[in-house]
């Protein structure tokens, strides 16, 4: 794959967790509310929860346990969502997508449209967004730090100098929690600093390329196809 579409998948991964960020709603919470109200009126067990969003089931158990009044049932079958649960699970998703950039937003809007007309294109853009975050949910290292590595490394040349507002902008991250990122990757050598700014080094350029191609590998054969799809959308090949 080439340097130029691994970055816009890169970025793209950014933009989704920036707009969690400026949306303020719960991540873990929101992704079990998706997994339920893509599969409306068919039960899912703890153990097909966990397994569908990489999360252990001792969190899926606690985060359902802590869902709304209303907002759940339970059989022998397992969990599903009543319809006050399917609004809420609307809801998230619609405050979610609003807090993607624009020109993000609209990518995705068409590349969804384009393929799933007539097929509720809404719930094939949520669930590819669920897939994506299983697939980065359990990689070696933090996505706070996953996330503002790939910021410094897509916001300008090799070289770059960025300082932590910079970086908190293009996270939507807290200060101290773009702070407390930069020490650890200046301490572990992925991040070198000068006076008040940063720039990525060759080793943090590294770690961007195997992360991307671990989440790759975790992904499975329909994320991977809708993937390759997106990037023919977004970059179609020179007549």
């Amino acid at each position: 794959m080439k340097n130029r579409k691994r970055k816009w998948i890169e970025g793209l991964a950014v933009a989704m967790v920036r707009a969690m960020n400026v949306s303020g709603i719960p991540q873990t919470r929101t992704v079990l509310y998706s997994r339920l109200w893509l599969r409306p009126g068919i039960p899912w067990t703890i153990s097909a929860l966990a397994e569908a969003t990489s999360l252990d089931r001792a969190s899926v158990r606690e985060h359902l346990s802590n869902f709304p009044e209303g907002h759940l049932v339970r059989t022998d079958e397992g969990f599903s969502l009543t319809p006050a649960g399917d609004r809420k699970a609307y809801e998230l998703t619609v405050t979610f997508y609003r807090a993607i950039g624009q020109h993000d937003r609209q990518q995705l809007r068409r590349f969804f449209s384009t393929k799933y007309a007539g097929q509720f294109p809404m719930r094939k853009q949520a669930e590819f967004i669920v897939d994506l975050d299983r697939c980065t949910r359990r990689l070696s290292h933090p996505i706070a730090l996953r996330t503002v590595l790939n910021a410094m490394d897509l916001m300008g040349p090799r070289g770059t100098q960025f300082s932590l507002a910079e970086m908190v902008n293009a996270t939507a991250y807290s200060y101290q929690a773009v702070h407390k990122v930069m020490q650890e990757m200046v301490k572990s050598g992925h991040v070198r600093k000068s006076g008040r700014t940063y720039s990525v080094t060759t080793k943090g350029r590294l770690l961007l390329v195997t992360l991307f191609f671990s989440t790759v590998r975790r992904a499975d054969m329909r994320m991977l196809r809708i993937l390759f799809e997106m990037l023919l959308f977004h970059n179609p090949p020179l007549k």
